[in-house]
């Protein structure tokens, strides 16, 4: 478990707490980093680098921007004019403001979203698991008669079994060759490991 975990999940009750605002403040007097924001990862960089590379946009909106620091590479890397990024925390938008000046940094809760203005391209990084309870998942996939190579899904199983690993599967079919799989998950129970367990 790492320092900041206790703010977020109480692994005793399984439950989820949410205290970011409290996480953030107790940063530099724990001496932790929230989920590594400081260190983003070389894969980060090359996933901006290659998904947009092609489009461009002007206006941005990043949900849940934390300190900032992706939200910054993001604005590098796509160089987008305007920038405007939102967290539920006082802190770490302050400390993000001290950091990337270039970027518009609200305090403002992401189901009371405050905008006249529109979006090109709303980012949304590694939160959905925090906002949403109940997720509905529907899938098409096309699967070619003899699938070249090996790390695929070239059957039906295959594509079903994967789903399984994080959604209840409500119904599957086949159409010609062509996979249809409806899922769903509740995160009204959370899958926190427990913390006996190895």
């Amino acid at each position: 478990m790492e320092k900041y975990h206790k703010y977020v999940f109480d692994i005793d009750k399984r439950k989820f707490l949410g205290n970011f605002e409290e996480m953030y403040i107790n940063e530099d007097i724990e001496g932790y980093d929230s989920w590594h924001q400081d260190k983003i990862p070389k894969e980060y960089v090359e996933l901006v680098s290659t998904l947009f590379k092609k489009d461009q946009f002007e206006n941005v909106l990043d949900i849940g921007c934390g300190k900032g620091a992706l939200t910054n590479l993001i604005r590098d890397k796509l160089n987008i004019q305007h920038m405007t990024a939102i967290d539920i925390s006082p802190t770490a938008i302050s400390k993000a403001r001290k950091r990337y000046k270039q970027i518009d940094f609200l305090v403002m809760d992401a189901f009371k979203l405050k905008f006249n203005n529109k979006f090109d391209l709303v980012i949304c990084s590694e939160i959905f698991w925090y906002l949403l309870r109940d997720v509905r998942l529907f899938v098409s996939l096309y699967i070619p008669e003899n699938p070249i190579g090996k790390e695929i899904i070239a059957t039906e199983r295959d594509l079903v079994n994967l789903i399984k690993k994080y959604f209840r599967i409500k119904k599957c079919g086949k159409y010609l060759n062509r996979v249809y799989v409806l899922a769903r998950k509740e995160f009204g129970n959370l899958n926190i490991p427990n913390k006996n367990s190895k």
